[in-house]
């Protein structure tokens, strides 16, 4: 359209001011978010480059830390990880709870290495939470034995922390519960668990056992038998039998051994009637056949269980701090 004056006239539209700001604000906010969204991605990008996968359930909240005393890092990894075993084992992924329960049994061994310790309520809580993981897959064998072996570091962990009799700790010089040694430095080959005694400070009255001792059926070694209380193995390789009864290793062979403590070397468990008896820095081994423990401690020793049924209530009993169990 044309003006009187030969101009071309200007149409102007005109839109209302209410939805011309409303248009305004939208665009306005869908800016700010997805600033706001880059920059959270970014700041997670970051995270993951720097700090690597987080643990399942790693992070915590303040609240949380408020309500007691903090709890060490390695504790709360050893149950998120098994807390990812349960998970997993629920939706019946097997394998996925093989490795997380094995993470969590890696955990324990390194707590072991760096003599850290735990109290009673952490083993509790361990066990429990194997005890479900194991009852997701009643039948699958391979996973019962992860978790089996999960328990027997528990009970390395738990025996690591038990006090040797008076004499013996003074004498031998174990660490107690409440002291933490340094870390292994980094030129050894590999941390190694303390689980041998010192033989160049055992108790001057001991009885050193120079080989492998056998024992007939219906015999009992006991202070008076023996001579002493205490007897020292050390001086043997750390792999030979201490006591040797009976090939068929039945309770029924009436073998007894009571009131003593027995320090180095190795021992098997099954087939003998153990009454009153602690075993310092002793390779136990149980190869899942009769047993019969009445009030029998370890101390700072080194297990080599059957990862089957038996292996698992025994490595059990000793994470929980029980001294009787009898397997027949």
């Amino acid at each position: 359209m044309w003006n009187p004056k030969g101009g071309r006239e200007r149409r102007w539209t005109r839109y209302p001011v209410g939805k011309t700001n409303a248009r305004t604000r939208i665009a306005f906010a869908v800016v700010l978010l997805a600033i706001v969204l880059c920059g959270w991605l970014a700041w997670r990008a970051a995270d993951w480059l720097l700090n690597g996968r987080r643990m399942p359930g790693a992070r915590t909240t303040r609240a949380a830390a408020a309500r007691g005393p903090a709890v060490p890092e390695w504790e709360t990894k050893v149950r998120n990880w098994l807390d990812a075993a349960t998970r997993d084992a629920a939706l019946t992924d097997a394998t996925a709870a093989e490795e997380d329960v094995d993470r969590a049994a890696a955990l324990v061994t390194g707590a072991l290495v760096y003599k850290k310790t735990a109290p009673p309520e952490f083993f509790d809580l361990t066990i429990a939470t194997l005890d479900r993981v194991q009852r997701e897959h009643p039948e699958n064998q391979r996973l019962d034995q992860h978790v089996t072996l999960a328990r027997i570091e528990l009970a390395q962990l738990r025996t690591a922390m038990n006090s040797a009799p008076n004499a013996v700790a003074g004498e031998i010089g174990l660490a107690s519960p409440e002291t933490e040694a340094p870390a292994p430095s980094s030129s050894s080959s590999k941390p190694k668990p303390a689980a041998s005694a010192d033989s160049s400070a055992k108790p001057h009255h001991a009885i050193e056992a120079r080989s492998p001792r056998n024992v007939g059926a219906n015999s009992l070694l006991n202070p008076k038998s023996l001579g002493d209380d205490y007897l020292d193995a050390t001086s043997i390789p750390e792999d030979a039998e201490i006591l040797e009864p009976p090939t068929s290793r039945l309770l029924s062979d009436g073998v007894r051994v009571e009131g003593l403590t027995i320090a180095g070397a190795a021992q098997t468990l099954d087939g003998i009637h153990w009454k009153d008896v602690t075993f310092v820095g002793t390779r136990v081994r149980y190869e899942g056949g009769e047993l019969d423990l009445q009030n029998v401690k370890f101390v700072r020793c080194i297990f080599g269980f059957s990862p089957d049924d038996h292996g698992a209530r025994l490595a059990t009993a000793i994470a929980l701090g029980q001294t009787s169990l009898v397997i027949e």
